[in-house]
Formats: C-alpha cells, sequence, structure tokens
C-alpha cells in the first residue's frame, strides 16, 4: 500500500517516469533497510529482557496501559 501510495502521488509522468521510480526504490531501501535491522534489534533485545517473570508482567502491564489509553483517546474524541 505504501508502495502505491508513493508510486501515485510522486512519480512523474513523461520521460522523467523512470529515473523517478529509481529514485523510489533508492529511497526506500536507504530508509527500509536500517528501519528493519533496528526492529529485528529491538525485538531480541526485549526477547532478552523478558527472560524474568516480573518483567513480563511490567511490560504486559505497561501494553495493557497504553491500549487501554489509545480507546480513552477514540472514544474522548
Amino acid at each position: 500500500m505504501m508502495a502505491i501510495g508513493c508510486v501515485s502521488t510522486f512519480s512523474i509522468a513523461g520521460d522523467l517516469y523512470a529515473q523517478s521510480g529509481l529514485w523510489m526504490i533508492v529511497l526506500f531501501a536507504v530508509v527500509g533497510f536500517p528501519s528493519i535491522a533496528m526492529w529485528a534489534w529491538a525485538g531480541v533485545s526485549i526477547r532478552r529482557w523478558l527472560t524474568d517473570q516480573k518483567r513480563q508482567r511490567l511490560f504486559n502491564l505497561c501494553m495493557g496501559i497504553a491500549t487501554a489509553s489509545t480507546l480513552l483517546l477514540i472514544i474522548a474524541q
């Protein structure tokens, strides 16, 4: 979906269409690969940190509060 939106919004019609497409590919690669690497690193770090039962409960409590607060924000609007 993101790629379709990017191409339909930012591609340049005519002679520069292929060049604009190549720039989008480069941009997606430059932004995407480091983002995926950071996401994987964060997952490994959290997995190591959540080996303790107490930490798992704290993590679940924080995630539950974050989810409930999102629901309150939706209802408040």
